[in-house]
């Protein structure tokens, strides 16, 4: 389907349309594993969206292009396109993209095992999505915070931040979390 919404967004000449297309498509790979291809797509929406000045759409494929380099075990790499990320939607005053930024700087550190620095992410991915009342990103933070306290082996306050993020979960109907 994105081949195809990318054939019609060449024929229109919407530079912005191409780019989405090509994007979906390294998302797609991205999700399959397919690491190299995704890069390649995500790269090519990349220049479009800067070719045109879209610091939403820039700041998106940033974080993207990060999650393939966390993916691919590339850590500084993925850190620095989130730190681009983080920068544009500083910028723009996105605080829902602030937050997943924020939260994905956090997964590297949790990943690394430098639990300090995933629970200051973590701690401030939590601040923005509750001053935007995001039910869902303040869930997954708060478990994400309690997924450092499990690493740590304080099982106590990894219960608590577990527990309080279910109960969000289910009030959201959010049975997977």
């Amino acid at each position: 389907a994105s081949t195809t919404a990318f054939d019609f967004a060449l024929e229109s000449g919407d530079v912005v349309q191409q780019g989405r297309a090509l994007a979906t498509r390294g998302s797609i790979l991205l999700e399959l594993g397919n690491y190299a291809s995704s890069l390649s797509f995500l790269v090519q929406a990349l220049e479009l969206f800067e070719s045109v000045g879209d610091l939403g759409r820039i700041a998106i494929t940033y974080g993207n292009i990060g999650r393939v380099h966390r993916n691919m075990s590339n850590y500084d790499t993925a850190l620095d396109y989130y730190l681009r990320a983080l920068t544009i939607d500083e910028e723009l005053g996105n605080y829902q993209g602030i937050a997943n930024h924020i939260g994905n700087i956090g997964n590297i550190y949790l990943t690394i095992s430098d639990y300090p620095k995933a629970l200051h992410y973590y701690h401030q991915a939590l601040a923005f999505a509750e001053k935007i009342d995001n039910s869902e990103s303040i869930a997954t933070n708060i478990g994400n915070i309690g997924s450092v306290y499990l690493h740590i082996q304080d099982y106590t306050s990894a219960l608590e931040h577990y527990m309080k993020a279910l109960t969000i979960q289910e009030k959201l109907g959010d049975l997977i979390g």
